[in-house]
């Protein structure tokens, strides 16, 4: 009985040295405002990653443009205000002109 005992006791300990949590960051998509038209993706993705920033945990905001992404260190509500709510007001000044209507 005893020696039973132990055996069990002793497999369990192994089982337990087994299961141990891998090193690295989990991700996790806050926004994915990305599309695809042909072979190319546009659009915004933002995830968020738990872990360390030295081994790549963060957030992480990245911009598809075709083939091409850049990376930018801020959160996607910044980078909309900061660069296509000017864009945006900028070609709406191109397309109405300052006299509020439609140059002919």
């Amino acid at each position: 009985m005893r020696a039973r005992l132990l055996a069990i006791v002793f497999t369990m300990m192994l089982l337990a040295s087994a299961a141990r949590a891998q090193p690295g960051p989990l991700f996790i998509s806050e926004h994915d405002w990305t599309f695809r038209v042909g072979g190319g993706c546009y659009g915004l993705y933002q995830e968020w990653s738990y872990g360390d920033p030295k081994y790549g945990g963060g957030r992480h905001t990245i911009i598809y443009f075709s083939r091409h992404e850049f990376v930018a260190n801020m959160r996607a509500g910044w980078l909309i205000a900061l660069v296509v709510v000017p864009l945006g007001a900028t070609g709406a000044f191109l397309l109405v002109g300052r006299g509020g209507t439609r140059r002919n």
